[in-house]
């Protein structure tokens, strides 16, 4: 039994419910809950849109894909996260936060009066969030239950209550909190596990021979392995686009943008963000490196 990873999963999945609890003390209206009151720093924001923005499939997930199919993942990754929340603070956040929304659907009943549309909308949006938390949940329980006795069942149902308590006693104030400890942690320990490792294999000139050596032998082209655009101007213009085109509509960013609490750190606090999110895909990605290296 690995009592070091028990115990930083248990401090961990403690200290964000504990977060959860505490920030619920600040929610004291549905505005408070939804939209922090408008009074939330922008650097808190832009933690809490960077954490949004990426999870397992911008970090352990980029790792898999470098190590299948080459660097660009995590460079088109961090490009398409960075992209998509400076449309969203250039473009949009400004007039999200100016008609207060606290959901996208609510401009078709501010601009038309159909709550109809409003409703399918939150239906769309909340049926994306519905699977995509099933998800993070089945992905923390395999994690808990990989390194303790636990099983599947009981790891999975200990995720989903720490994420259904601190998003819904804390609202966006303690999904923001929870967000900036998130975002720290993966920036820190990839960041370390990238430094170590290559210091391990005794410098980046010996890593990239090592990957070479290990492509050669299972017959891939190193050159299109390492390339910017290893995957073809179709898979990098298909990441690119999905990535952007339907983050306007996300109502996340609508919430963020309505928090803020100067529309003058509106636009710096996206970008800031967007920064944040593309950091991690590229430190996932040399870890990926890192591992093919092995």
């Amino acid at each position: 039994m690995d009592y070091i990873a028990i115990t930083v999963i248990t401090l961990y999945l403690t200290g964000v419910t504990v977060v959860g609890v505490v920030m619920a003390r600040r929610s004291k209206a549905s505005k408070d809950w939804a939209v922090a009151g408008g009074g939330m720093s922008g650097v808190l924001v832009a933690f809490g849109l960077a954490g949004a923005r990426v999870g397992g499939a911008g970090t352990y997930g980029i790792a898999g894909d470098v190590m299948n199919g080459g660097v660009w993942y995590m460079w088109w990754y961090a490009i398409s996260s960075f992209a998509a929340l400076t449309l969203v603070g250039l473009a949009f956040a400004g007039y999200y936060r100016r008609l207060g929304l606290q959901t996208v659907g609510e401009l078709f009943l501010l601009r038309f009066g159909s709550k109809r549309c409003q409703w399918l909308t939150s239906l769309c949006v909340q049926t994306e969030y519905a699977i995509v938390n099933v998800i993070e949940a089945y992905v923390i329980g395999v994690i808990i239950s990989s390194l303790t006795p636990l099983s599947m069942l009981h790891s999975t149902l200990i995720a989903a209550v720490v994420l259904a308590t601190y998003v819904s006693l804390g609202g966006l104030w303690g999904t923001a909190v929870t967000n900036v400890i998130h975002c720290t942690v993966i920036l820190v320990s990839l960041f370390a596990l990238g430094v170590v490792g290559i210091w391990e294999f005794g410098g980046w000139q010996v890593v990239t021979e090592q990957v070479n050596a290990g492509l050669a032998l299972t017959s891939e082209d190193s050159v299109r392995w390492w390339a910017f655009t290893g995957g073809g101007m179709g898979a990098i213009m298909a990441m690119f686009f999905s990535a952007t085109i339907h983050s306007p509509a996300a109502s996340i960013y609508a919430n963020y943008s309505t928090a803020t609490r100067s529309e003058r750190s509106l636009a710096p606090a996206f970008i800031a963000g967007g920064a944040i999110a593309a950091l991690m895909p590229i430190l996932a990605g040399i870890v990926g490196i890192l591992t093919v290296a092995r």
